[in-house]
């Protein structure tokens, strides 16, 4: 007799999940594009000189009550390096979150050389950003082709400079394939502060005008933190 409970469950299971993720995909909300064209941005945003959070007061619609941002009023200058610090919960993240627009104020505005933000196509915007996140996910292929996924359109010499701006070319020489060197599922290849450099790099190859750090080094030993915060360091002449 064929037991095919076992497999019919799982086929089951499959479903179940695969329904919750199309639901997820297939889901419009106010920010996000409804189509996959993308726009350029409005001239006024394109070369950067200003952004200005303008008595921006925030909660996340998973808890309203609970407000994050209570009249936060910030203006940076093009070429300023800018540090948010505070404990946990008290709005680095979504402050960053904000200017990703991933999220919009409830109240105040966000406004790019005097614009508000909502003004210009989300995609355009985003390509104007590099991001580095805490823990950066690396793809199971060689250095160059995760560098090069920060601009699908680079060249290899493109991609050898910006690993020179992370500062990776000393940690390429120590592999026997270089930049061609696969770092393996979940970069088993690499320690944390190479992963760190290697997404550093790939968020510089955009030549973005933002460059967004979100506790790049917070995840790494004393020894990698210095070197990743080396790299961080030297990186306002390339962005």
């Amino acid at each position: 007799v064929l037991d095919i409970s076992t497999p019919l469950q799982a086929a089951l299971i499959g479903r179940f999940a695969g329904t919750e993720v199309i639901s997820r995909i297939d889901a419009v909300n106010e920010i996000e594009p409804k189509t996959d064209a993308k726009h350029d941005a409005p001239p006024i945003f394109r070369t950067i000189a200003t952004i200005r959070f303008e008595n921006i007061k925030f909660a996340y619609p998973s808890r309203p009550d609970v407000s994050i941002l209570k009249g936060l009023t910030l203006e940076i200058q093009a070429g300023q390096k800018v540090a948010f610090v505070g404990e946990s919960g008290c709005g680095k993240s979504t402050t960053i979150a904000l200017l990703e627009r991933f999220y919009d104020p409830n109240q105040g505005r966000v406004l790019i050389n005097g614009r508000d933000l909502r003004e210009s196509p989300v995609l355009a915007w985003r390509d104007l950003i590099g991001y580095v996140g805490q823990e950066p996910f690396v793809f199971n292929t060689s250095i160059k082709e995760n560098i090069r996924k920060g601009n699908p359109a680079a060249t290899d010499q493109e991609i050898m400079q910006a690993a020179e701006w992370a500062q990776l070319t000393e940690m390429l020489d120590r592999f026997p394939d270089g930049i061609d060197t696969n770092v393996g599922a979940n970069g088993g290849a690499l320690s944390g502060g190479q992963k760190q450099r290697v997404a550093i790099a790939r968020a510089l190859i955009k030549k973005p005008q933002i460059l967004l750090l979100d506790e790049a080094t917070s995840a790494l030993d004393n020894a990698a933190e210095k070197e990743v915060q080396t790299t961080i360091d030297s990186l306002s002449r390339h962005t």
